[in-house]
């Protein structure tokens, strides 16, 4: 069972994973990095596959620091 602090740290990464000449099959994971979701996906699916992950939330924000660099 995961502590809160644990759970707050997840997010949800959606995409779609290319199987082979299969179409691609939408997918939504929730884990606490893109590298930690790739990582879940390659032992679920195997690895040479396409898979394109986002993050809605990190869509939307500036990169950190962003901001700070456009001040004068």
């Amino acid at each position: 069972m995961m502590s809160n602090s644990e759970e707050s740290n997840l997010k949800e990464y959606v995409g779609y994973i290319w199987i082979e000449e299969q179409p691609g099959v939408l997918l939504s994971i929730l884990v606490g990095s893109p590298e930690e979701a790739r990582r879940l996906l390659e032992a679920e699916h195997g690895t040479g596959h396409v898979i394109s992950l986002w993050n809605e939330e990190d869509c939307t924000s500036p990169p950190l620091g962003a901001l700070d660099s456009q001040r004068p």
